[in-house]
């Protein structure tokens, strides 16, 4: 499922950071309970909900490994959760690089935040 302009996951995941690559979302506004939105992201930037638009507030955050984040946020009683992971050399407990996965995505579909198909 490729992601478009519309989609808020899509828009909310370009705010974490400079390259970002959703693995898993939602399709369209519904998110099963217990499901958030997993990312890869490069250059993740921590003051990124400073720049929330359209009525989303920042709940929660938490730092649950070295370079990954967990942010909730709520907008008129529904809530979203972003899973986002910064790990350029793969230090982190899941081992993921993500500036080599990143990288090698970027030959095809360079800062689309398109899900693997």
């Amino acid at each position: 499922m490729a992601l478009t302009d519309q989609d808020t996951d899509l828009s909310l995941a370009r705010l974490t950071g400079e390259h970002v690559l959703v693995m898993h979302g939602r399709r369209g506004d519904e998110l099963p309970a217990g499901r958030d939105v997993d990312c890869l992201v490069e250059g993740l930037d921590p003051r990124w909900p400073l720049r929330l638009t359209g009525g989303w507030k920042l709940c929660q955050w938490h730092q649950y490994d070295l370079g990954s984040w967990y942010w909730v946020l709520e907008r008129d009683g529904a809530f979203l959760a972003l899973d986002t992971t910064d790990d350029p050399d793969g230090f982190g407990r899941d081992a993921i690089r993500t500036r080599s996965v990143l990288a090698e995505m970027d030959g095809d579909r360079r800062h689309s935040c398109m899900p693997p198909t």
